[in-house]
């Protein structure tokens, strides 16, 4: 079997609610604030996977416009069959893009909120923070970058759990996709993006941040 996201496409909410609950869930809709803030018209996710968020930020704002960028044609599809679930009208709005976010070339200043979510942790940390700088560029000023990822909780008594969990995570999903990353990348925030609004799920599990573009 060929290693690829295409082999947990139709699995992956199932997966997650059974190690997670709702909780990954939540902390997607997070970034739902930003959109608010901003009245985005343009948005452009990254690792979107099976839709879940897009087809609430499409629902949430009836002006909205989203560029989806994925690496796994399957993770597309379900997105697709999703929103035309949900609402087919929807996807007049909703633009799937199967591509490497590594290679794809982004237009300057076009995005009014940059979307990443459980995306960045694909990745080694140099790629991360060569990807950072990249949509940095593609964000309007003022406009926001959302973020959510697994961290490691600094609080002593969640440190080793948390680390344990996420090697587990690193393990399954090398077993079956083609990520190369073995452990959290450590990410370096340009200037710009000012840290807006933060939280956490899971006692620091489960980092959220909406950053905006000074």
């Amino acid at each position: 079997m060929k290693r690829s996201f295409d082999n947990i496409a139709n699995s992956y909410a199932r997966l997650e609610s059974l190690m997670f609950g709702n909780s990954l869930q939540h902390a997607r809709e997070y970034a739902l604030s930003a959109f608010d803030v901003t009245g985005a018209q343009k948005a452009l996710l990254l690792g979107d996977g099976d839709g879940r968020f897009a087809c609430r930020a499409l629902q949430d704002n009836p002006l909205l416009q989203i560029d989806s960028i994925d690496i796994s044609p399957s993770m597309l599809h379900c997105a697709k069959t999703r929103i035309q679930t949900s609402n087919p009208k929807l996807l007049a709005r909703y633009n799937p893009i199967n591509a490497n976010a590594l290679d794809h070339e982004y237009p300057l200043s076009h995005y009014d909120i940059v979307v990443t979510q459980f995306f960045m942790d694909c990745f080694k940390s140099n790629q991360a923070n060569q990807l950072i700088a990249q949509l940095e560029t593609t964000i309007k000023p003022n406009g926001r970058f959302a973020y959510a990822d697994f961290s490691i909780p600094q609080r002593r008594a969640w440190n080793f759990t948390s680390r344990f969990l996420v090697a587990i995570l690193y393990h399954c999903f090398r077993l079956t996709t083609d990520i190369r990353a073995r452990r959290l990348p450590t990410l370096t925030w340009p200037e710009s993006l000012e840290s807006e609004t933060k939280t956490e799920f899971l006692k620091g599990l489960l980092t959220c941040e909406n950053r905006i573009k000074r």
